[in-house]
């Protein structure tokens, strides 16, 4: 073919693949020409037809000297050019620049690349010239480059002087992926450390701020193959780091959102937003204040953005311990619980009730035995009390065992939107998934579930289940009887991941297994499980079938070790949900009918999959069993029970002490529309609120009408502030996901705005208190109490009182700090010749007086603030740091105040200390303000203390 410009001297053709992907080819040509330039050609060639040239770039500027020598790499990523001077240059072939430039004495001949770099070879002489240069040096030189442009702005023009400077720029791209990757178990997997270290931040700094970010994140392109969009996996966690950066920088700048920043908005059709109301991505319609205000309504009024009226919870059964929540008695009819009107799901757990707030705190009360309400200890409770080791986290379900009368006491598995499962109460069988069977008295992350997306839980007696986002299945606990899937054992207290699917139980054929489907939905029964899979179709079991719990009677084996398809049941479907009892199974179908099978006890007739009598007509949305009784709620709200009554305790919600074989409405509810039931080992909760959480979604609604106190938005509507609030929360969760990789230290995180003092009032507290919170549930010691510290409060002379803080200080200082991680008490207190006992108060007694040791001035850490010496203006009960404490002994009190701050935070019991405002902002690293001062110091006072 003739190429339509230039003389050309040296050309290399060649057909070039894409590593990853050998349908992105192209075959192209290589000219270099006389007057010094180098051309890159696409051609094509068909059938009959000549050649077809297209020019795609050219390389170097028109000079003299010709080309005389052409070189490409293996890979074609790097193009070696000679000339007739001698020169000889190094193209980058990825993004066409100039890598490397150097001059020989003579003509260039000819030039190899080998594999310990480039050869070259001059005219006239025997000298083989070899330059050290590779594909990887390419690389790092493309990362040198980016950062050149940062260096020359600031006056750094001449790096040949600072090779240890050089070598850091070539590989901090490594180097930071080596440290992420050494950090990654504890910061991202465990949650055992808060953030990352300041080397990895500080790495991570530089690397924004010398622009080398976008070159590791930018599309994989080539001059001569389309872009490879794909991301090197081990990247991805700096992405999310950019795409945080790069909001943040939005909204402080109030510019055009990102494009990458792709916000969860409202279902179509839900509060439409009409053409008078402001884009809710709009950042220049939304200004600083109008977004903390939605900020603040929606922290300080959640009630106002709730769907539903407060709850009609209806309770009835045994209720000795008051888990009723109304009396001690036991309570044959539905009565009214009035504690628990807040609560949107009422949990019915072995004679203990849970509850779970619109805002997701969690409540408990009722027998406290081995710890299952949650508090810390096995006292009973006789009216609702906040789960504190809860707090921080949204709990979007909770599942509460036994439900066995004579199985081994209470346990409660918690789920929270972001996808983390908490357990506590008895660990019989290791039925708490913490790799033991020990009891947990508060909610404990399970660490093994930590990398999954759990999305619902199962439990009944002796074993627990989780669903994850993908459709995996992991199951914990009792192995007895096959009921893990996991084949036979005793126990398995750690997740056990479910893989292994058979068509039909023969143990003799190795042939029958199936792909693992994606499962849906899990239920678990008294000693079996049953599931669902993700499409609806399909139903699977495992564990005992001798009462039938798999449609079934009379199958043999009795017992099976792992998941068996059940497609005798396939044509009765699809299904929406799968449930499970003592010795009976439930599905329910796209259709909303109810199929029972199995046996309502141990001693009753087999029933066949069938539709109970009473209930062939009726449509029902939900189901509930525990030993031996089953609830049944209808589209209408009605609720029907049947089973076992258990004497006097009358579970059923009617008086009637024998069996009750076929499902029978309980009238005393007819008035009451049910939405949501929960079945306990011998009690029942029924509330008529409905509650359709989804992962993800934010679960609120369009408040009605703007309060007086958020004036910023006025001028808009309830429905574009609803909006609004969503991008907000996504703001809040990309922030979130980000904030462990920055240091507030740097100057680089101000300059990309991330230390904005408005973007800090942007974010959700509930979200970053998530965060915290998980951490600090993760490193907490399951002991109750720590250490023994001993504390003389009276001298020889008993009317002389001696300081505690002194003495506390110098022992808890000496102490691991992970021995002082407890919930309850971080160390027990002995007090010389007391006799009094530290059963907690004596504890707190402490506390409360190292905190007046400090106000007071016996202990010269704090001072009052200039306003409180002068009596005029603001804070004046408040106290500030006092600047001359630089002793040794002042130093180590001060390292104790902060260990005393980390106790109240891991006790959540508050310390009684009123520090100033702008002492707080310097604790957490953040700048104070002319307004700070003036808040604890009048300008008239500072005058004062100047003169």
């Amino acid at each position: 073919c003739t190429l339509p410009e230039g003389t050309v001297t040296k050309m290399i053709v060649k057909h070039v693949v894409a590593a990853d992907d050998s349908t992105n080819s192209i075959s192209v040509l290589i000219s270099g020409h006389t007057d010094g330039t180098v051309r890159l050609w696409q051609y094509n060639t068909s059938s009959g037809s000549d050649c077809v040239v297209q020019l795609i770039t050219t390389l170097g500027e028109p000079r003299s000297a010709g080309i005389t020598s052409l070189a490409i790499t293996y890979t074609c990523s790097l193009l070696a050019v000679g000339s007739e001077d001698g020169c000889v240059s190094i193209w980058d072939l990825e993004d066409g620049s100039l890598l490397k430039f150097f001059k020989l004495q003579r003509k260039v001949i000819q030039l190899v690349w080998t594999k310990w770099g480039l050869a070259t070879c001059t005219a006239k002489t025997k000298a083989l010239h070899l330059f050290k240069m590779n594909d990887c040096d390419c690389e790092e030189d493309r990362y040198f480059r980016a950062c050149l442009p940062v260096l020359n702005s600031i006056g750094v023009n001449d790096l040949s002087s600072i090779p240890c400077l050089t070598a850091l720029l070539k590989n901090l791209h490594l180097s930071m992926k080596a440290q992420y990757k050494l950090e990654e178990d504890q910061v991202v997997k465990t949650s055992s450390q808060l953030v990352h270290s300041k080397f990895l931040q500080h790495l991570i700094s530089l690397a924004f701020g010398l622009g080398i970010v976008p070159v590791i994140l930018r599309e994989r392109g080539h001059l001569f193959l389309k872009p490879d969009t794909s991301l090197d996996p081990s990247w991805e966690w700096l992405k999310t780091c950019n795409r945080c950066l790069n909001a943040v920088s939005s909204f402080a700048k109030r510019s055009k959102v990102p494009d990458d920043f792709q916000y969860v908005a409202p279902e179509e059709g839900e509060a439409p937003l009409s053409s008078q109301d402001w884009k809710p991505t709009d950042n220049s319609a939304w200004n600083f204040e109008m977004d903390k205000q939605i900020i603040g309504w929606i922290t300080q009024k959640p009630e106002d953005w709730r769907s539903y009226h407060n709850a009609n919870v209806f309770t009835w059964g045994k209720g000795q311990w008051y888990q009723l929540g109304h009396s001690t008695a036991n309570v044959c009819l539905p009565a009214k619980a009035d504690c628990l009107n807040e609560a949107e799901q009422v949990i019915a757990g072995h004679y203990c009730t849970y509850g779970i707030q619109f805002d997701g705190l969690v409540l408990s009360f009722g027998d406290g035995g081995y710890g299952r309400l949650g508090h810390g200890n096995s006292d009973s409770q006789n009216s609702p009390r906040v789960i504190s080791g809860l707090l921080g986290v949204r709990v979007i379900q909770l599942v509460a065992g036994s439900k066995s009368s004579s199985s081994n006491d209470g346990y409660a598995v918690a789920l929270t939107d972001n996808g983390d499962v908490y357990s506590w109460g008895k660990g019989y069988n290791g039925r708490l998934g913490h790799k033991d069977s020990g009891n947990y008295s508060t909610p404990k992350l399970v660490e093994a579930l930590v990398p999954e997306n759990v999305t619902q839980l199962s439990t009944f007696s002796y074993h627990c289940a989780a669903v994850t986002s993908d459709g995996q299945l992991f199951t914990f606990g009792s192995m007895d009887s096959g009921k893990l899937g996991a084949g036979s054992g005793l126990t398995n207290s750690a997740p056990y991941k479910v893989h292994h699917i058979t068509k039909f139980y023969e143990p003799t054929d190795l042939n029958n297994t199936l792909p693992t489907p994606e499962i849906g939905h899990v239920a678990c029964g008294e000693k079996f499980t049953l599931v669902l899979t993700k499409d609806c179709t399909r139903v699977f079991g495992f564990g005992t079938r001798a009462n039938g719990q798999f449609g079934r009677d009379n199958w043999t084996p009795k017992e099976v070790f792992v998941p068996v398809l059940l497609d005798h049941l396939t044509p009765l479907g699809p299904f929406k949900k799968v449930f499970a009892g003592a010795s009976i199974g439930a599905l329910l179908t796209q259709n909303d009918r109810l199929i029972v099978f199995g046996r309502l006890t141990e001693s009753s007739t087999y029933i066949t999959p069938s539709t109970p009598d009473m209930l062939e007509d009726v449509k029902i949305v939900t189901f509930e069993s525990a030993q031996h009784y089953f609830l049944a709620v209808s589209d209408s709200g009605q609720v029907y029970s049947w089973g076992e009554n258990s004497g006097s305790t009358c579970q059923l919600g009617y008086e009637q002490t024998s069996i009750q074989r076929v499902p029978k409405l309980i009238t005393s509810l007819s008035n009451v529309s049910i939405k949501q039931i929960s079945a306990g080992t011998r009690h029942v909760c029924a509330s008529d609120i409905v509650f359709t959480y989804k992962q993800g979604s934010l679960n609120v609604s369009v408040p009605h009408q703007i309060p007086a106190e958020f004036g910023a938005l006025k001028d808009s509507s309830c429905v574009a502030i609803y909006h609004r609030y969503h991008v907000l929360h996504h703001l809040s969760t990309v922030i979130t996901s980000s904030w462990r990789f920055f240091s507030r230290q740097s100057v680089l995180m101000q300059v990309n705005h991330f230390d904005c003092e408005e973007v800090r009032h942007l974010i959700l507290p509930a979200q970053f208190e998530s965060v915290f919170s998980r951490v600090i549930t993760q490193t907490m010691n399951s002991k109750d109490v720590g250490p023994e510290i001993t504390v003389s409060r009276y001298g020889a002379n008993s009317k002389e009182s001696m300081l505690v803080l002194p003495q506390i200080a110098s022992q808890v200082l000496t102490l691991d700090p992970v021995n002082i991680r407890c919930k309850p008490r971080a160390w027990k207190v002995h007090l010389l010749g007391e006799g009094a006992d530290d059963a907690g108060g004596v504890f707190d007694e402490t506390i409360a007086q190292m905190c007046e040791e400090m106000e007071c001035g016996k202990v010269n850490l704090l001072i009052p603030t200039p306003n409180g010496q002068q009596k005029v203006g603001f804070n004046q009960d408040r106290f500030v740091f006092n600047p001359v404490c630089t002793s040794e002994k002042d130093l180590q009190h001060l390292k104790f105040l902060g260990v005393l701050f980390g106790v109240a935070i891991r006790t959540k019991k508050p310390l009684l200390l009123h520090i100033a405002p702008p002492m707080w902002k310097l604790l957490v690293g953040m700048s104070i303000t002319a307004k700070d001062l003036e808040d604890v110091s009048c300008p008239h006072n500072c005058l004062h203390c100047a003169t």
